[in-house]
């Protein structure tokens, strides 16, 4: 640890976006490390890559599974929408729900344009598809998800009006039912830290 924090020392400016990325994917799940750019270029030590690269589960992970299944088993009826920044934790997400027959579809960065209304609409229709897997990037702005009354914020982005954003996809016209958002952070991390700078801008904004 110590080795890897006098590395970090002398980093430049530049490189300071890579490791907060980093950061951020390491709270998602230790794994991501092995295909991070910044990390394979630019930290050497072979310890970290052998004690954590192949660990896959997180405290958020964990998280977010217990309360898939207590949504399950307490409101069965209902479906959840659970939205990431990143693809790569979307994939172990996926592996997470299908390896726990938990139903599901997915809209990110991949998906067709022609596809989506589809994806959308047997979400919304079909009773049987338990979760809906969404990039926040991809999904942020006209999706009507009004089928899920629970989404769940697996990471938070910076910039609070893209969190915002996906939250509204389940409150919509037509929903008849009570919302639920639910917000992962791993405490003492670069995730509290996003999170509180996105409630300093909410209070600038209402001073203002």
């Amino acid at each position: 640890l110590q080795q890897t924090e006098l590395e970090f020392s002398h980093m430049t400016a530049s490189s300071s976006l890579g490791l907060i990325t980093l950061m951020k994917k390491i709270c998602n799940s230790p794994s991501l490390l092995q295909s991070d750019s910044y990390y394979n270029s630019s930290i050497k030590d072979s310890n970290i890559r052998a004690k954590y690269g192949n660990i896959i589960d997180s405290g958020k992970l964990k998280v977010l599974i217990s309360l898939l299944d207590n949504i399950r088993k307490e409101a069965p009826d209902e479906k959840v929408v659970i939205v990431s920044n990143y693809t790569q934790t979307l994939d172990i997400i996926q592996n997470n729900l299908l390896s726990r027959e938990m139903t599901l579809v997915r809209l990110d960065g991949s998906t067709p344009q022609k596809l989506r209304d589809s994806i959308v609409n047997n979400f919304n229709k079909n009773k049987s598809v338990f979760a809906f897997l969404l990039s926040a990037k991809s999904g942020g702005v006209g999706l009507n998800l009004i089928g899920a009354s629970r989404l769940i914020l697996f990471d938070n982005d910076w910039n609070p009006s893209v969190d915002l954003q996906a939250m509204s996809r389940i409150h919509r016209q037509g929903q008849k039912r009570h919302c639920y958002i639910y917000r992962l952070v791993t405490t003492g991390s670069i995730d509290e830290k996003i999170f509180q700078r996105q409630l300093m801008k909410h209070l600038s904004l209402i001073h203002i």
